[in-house]
């Protein structure tokens, strides 16, 4: 630990950290002992971080991160499910969930997804009339998750629109 205090960042979340628990600064923390190797020490602070901010994107998005790098795939792709749950369109949880499915053909990352293929604007390009657009985005979704709910339910409307 006192090697990584003398690093000005880690020294000045830690301190923060220190003083209040419940700062969201355990989130760069986890982050930084990630990219040092200690993915122990990573899991246990988020963990502790996340007792306070369960409902953190972002921290989850480190949790899942530490899991992955645990060698425990399939906690980190629940936990992605769960924040794909609640943000269809979560670019990182989207790039994560998918290099943690490995390549196949129902799971490959579009170049072009962008932080506005979501559900939501697939339902407002449908209404506009656009059904090849709204189409489009959810084909994105559902190529990095293929049992998105709400994805699979506008894809059967926007076909039906279609024909």
């Amino acid at each position: 630990l006192k090697e990584f205090l003398k690093n000005p960042h880690f020294s000045r979340y830690y301190h923060t950290w220190q003083q209040n628990e419940r700062s969201l600064v355990f989130i760069p923390l986890v982050e930084y002992f990630r990219t040092k190797g200690l993915v122990q020490e990573a899991l246990a602070l988020c963990e502790k971080g996340l007792v306070h901010h369960p409902q953190s994107v972002t921290g989850r998005l480190a949790l899942a991160r530490v899991y992955s790098d645990l060698g425990k795939p399939e906690e980190a792709q629940t936990l992605l499910r769960a924040i794909l749950t609640e943000l269809p369109g979560q670019q990182e949880a989207l790039l994560l969930l998918a290099k943690l499915q490995g390549p196949s053909e129902s799971s490959t990352i579009p170049a072009d997804l962008g932080p506005w293929d979501t559900c939501t604007m697939a339902a407002i390009f449908a209404r506009q009339g656009d059904h090849r657009k709204a189409l489009g985005i959810v084909e994105k979704i559902l190529s990095l998750d293929p049992e998105h709910a709400r994805a699979k339910e506008l894809r059967e409307e926007f076909i039906k629109c279609k024909s």
